[in-house]
């Protein structure tokens, strides 16, 4: 019992130190092209064999790494402006 109450005495420190308090908001309007924003849509697989899943993912990670690259692209471009 002891122990218990040791214990959440000390996560309610815990929580009372790490509060982070939002004193200003701003609004940012930014431009993207449009085709940064048009993401190819994939087509459902065929799944025969276990090299068919293989092929299903190495196409889903592909079209991972494209969108990864868009946001990123979006993300520097708004940095220059």
């Amino acid at each position: 019992m002891r122990y218990t109450i040791i214990f959440s005495f000390a996560l309610f420190l815990a929580g009372c130190t790490n509060k982070q308090i939002i004193t200003q908001t701003q609004v940012e309007y930014v431009r993207i092209p449009q085709q940064l924003l048009e993401v190819e849509k994939i087509q459902r697989p065929v799944i025969k064999t276990e090299n068919d899943i293989i092929n299903a993912y190495l196409d889903l990670f592909k079209n991972y790494l494209l969108v990864i690259d868009k946001i990123y692209a979006i993300k520097r471009r708004n940095k220059g402006e």
